[in-house]
């Protein structure tokens, strides 16, 4: 090659004598809830608008807040009212993991998913040491998030 002349290669490759067969993939259609009152916990703004638009698509009713304060004085004033609780690990003040302990406090039946970028320091034991159902890694997708949900709300039809 030369400066200002440009470079030429030439690629050769084998011819291999194939059929080629498409295939057709069905995704399974993506689990929806039916109205179930979830408590989406964050403290990042943009993440609580990016979830509670992803939840009430998939049929939940939403309701978000970024102070965990907040999400325990809503659970202790409504205690009934939530069928299970998504909450952040890492939040100024008050973790996920001490938000959880305090709500199951409150309502030992509560269903809480934590959700954390740092999976690293929080195991499958200790999740459920804390009573906490699942884990949920970020970023997530809708998919991920419904099935996460489906298998938590309704745990005997996950199973099947």
């Amino acid at each position: 090659s030369q400066p200002g002349k440009g470079t030429r290669f030439n690629l050769y490759f084998p011819v291999i004598a194939t059929e080629v067969t498409e295939q057709e993939i069905k995704a399974a259609p993506i689990p929806r809830g039916h109205g179930e009152q979830i408590l989406f916990v964050d403290d990042e703004e943009p993440l609580i608008n990016a979830g509670r638009k992803m939840l009430e698509h998939l049929g939940y009713v939403v309701t978000a807040t970024s102070s965990p304060l907040e999400a325990i004085t809503l659970v202790h004033d409504q205690p009934e009212t939530f069928d299970l609780v998504i909450t952040d690990l890492t939040m100024p003040g008050l973790d996920g993991a001490a938000l959880g302990r305090r709500l199951l406090e409150i309502q030992p039946r509560l269903a809480i998913i934590l959700t954390t970028g740092y999976s690293g320091r929080m195991t499958a034991e200790k999740l459920r040491e804390l009573g906490f159902r699942e884990l949920l890694s970020k970023p997530y997708t809708a998919r991920v998030l419904a099935e996460t949900l489906q298998r938590v709300l309704h745990p005997a039809a996950a199973k099947e």
